[in-house]
């Protein structure tokens, strides 16, 4: 999710960043930290991804932007 229209390089670079509520082993570095973009990211037996973005409708202005990536296997 975004507030502008970012390039595909930062969305997925801002998957990748939850690297830092990461801890290899464990998981999460803090119960209920995200962490789910950057380990699909990382999965290794992924093969696959499609990805989307949209413009949400502009009564939403903060986040109107929305990125969606489908990996397989998920």
């Amino acid at each position: 999710m975004a507030s502008y229209p970012a390039s595909w390089q930062e969305a997925i670079q801002s998957f990748y960043n939850e690297v830092e509520n990461f801890e290899y082993g464990k998981g999460a570095k803090v119960p209920g930290l995200v962490i789910g973009h950057y380990t699909q990211v990382m999965w290794y037996s992924s093969y696959l991804i499609g990805c989307y973005s949209t413009e949400c409708p502009e009564d939403n202005e903060r986040l109107q932007y929305y990125y969606v990536c489908h990996y397989c296997p998920s």
